[in-house]
């Protein structure tokens, strides 16, 4: 049993290594809860930043991602992903 609790920590960290190198990560640990929770998520969370990148040929873009609460609406619980970047919205 201890292996699998071990093998799962490793999984969890690397996972969440590498979501930091590709996101700035505002609330890390409330973060990896979710994630935890809803493993579905690593695979989409890739994508996005792949999909992202292609789109927005740039060195000035980063991604951040940050767990939030809904505040009005009790346990509603949310991913936000932003894109941030010094280009202009008008073309």
């Amino acid at each position: 049993m201890l292996y699998n609790t071990l093998d799962s920590f490793s999984s969890n960290t690397l996972d969440m290594q590498y979501l930091s190198q590709i996101y700035d990560l505002v609330n890390p640990r409330e973060i990896e809860e979710y994630i935890n929770a809803n493993k579905h998520l690593m695979s989409v969370l890739i994508e996005v930043s792949k999909n992202v990148r292609e789109y927005f040929i740039s060195d000035s873009v980063y991604l951040s991602l940050e767990f939030v609460r809904d505040p009005e609406i009790f346990d509603r619980q949310r991913l936000l992903s932003v894109i941030h970047t010094d280009l202009s919205a008008i073309p």
